[in-house]
């Protein structure tokens, strides 16, 4: 009570629930992204979001409004999100940074294929490829939807890659197959029996593995996951 005035400061059920309103406008956007009448309710929605305050210094917001511009190929927009998403898990919440490096991957595989940007194609795949590897989440399934777009850009940009960078660029789908059998296979009981989560990662690495197989590269799996496999009993 200040000055006779009753003040109510938001609950943690409130800020829940404000979070469930993005997300699933979010849901309903994507799912109706197809009628362009709708889909400027739902940015118009957003842009009005981002006037409050509580929603335009949250983090959670920005990564939902970024995921939203993305869908309809608003790349610029959506690195502008996830700059902001960034600069405030920075500074209140750390937990969602993990979001934020994984969709810069999604965003630089998305953007260079919409845009068919074959001088920069091998280059932005390894910038991807390398915020995926690195990104240091317990949650590895997040990260590693993004690779369900391996496949695509390898149908797009692999025949106009150089010799050198067909090379690398099977070596880094190689890196992931290895590391995503080796998430599948030592998931802690938590995300094991998530099955959802696990059956999406393994559709993802079975198809990495046809690209593998077409180009010759299967037998590196083979061996690095072989060696992998020896090293962990060696530990134990």
């Amino acid at each position: 009570m200040q000055d006779g005035k009753c003040i109510i400061k938001p609950c943690i059920f409130i800020k829940k629930y404000f979070c469930f309103k993005i997300s699933y406008f979010f849901f309903k956007f994507t799912n109706d992204r197809k009628d362009k009448e709708i889909s400027k309710i739902y940015i118009s929605f957003y842009e009005n979001a981002r006037k409050t305050q509580y929603y335009s210094e949250n983090p959670f917001f920005w990564i939902q409004y970024s995921l939203a511009v993305m869908e309809i190929h608003n790349y610029d927009a959506a690195e502008l999100y996830l700059e902001n998403a960034s600069s405030f898990s920075k500074e209140r919440y750390s937990e969602e940074s993990y979001q934020v490096e994984s969709l810069r991957a999604r965003l630089l595989l998305e953007k260079t294929m919409y845009n068919m940007d074959k001088d920069n194609a091998f280059v932005n795949f390894e910038k991807a490829h390398k915020l995926i590897c690195s990104n240091k989440t317990p949650e590895r399934h997040y990260p590693y939807r993004q690779v369900g777009q391996y496949v695509e850009y390898y149908k797009k940009f692999y025949q106009f890659f150089s010799d050198n960078e067909k090379v690398a660029f099977m070596f880094m789908c190689t890196e992931i197959h290895k590391k995503m059998n080796e998430y599948v296979n030592s998931s802690n009981n938590y995300e094991r029996n998530n099955r959802s989560k696990n059956k999406e990662i393994s559709n993802i690495i079975l198809r990495l593995e046809k690209i593998i197989d077409k180009t010759g590269w299967s037998w590196v799996c083979i061996v690095s996951l072989k060696f992998s496999i020896s090293a962990t009993l060696i530990k134990k």
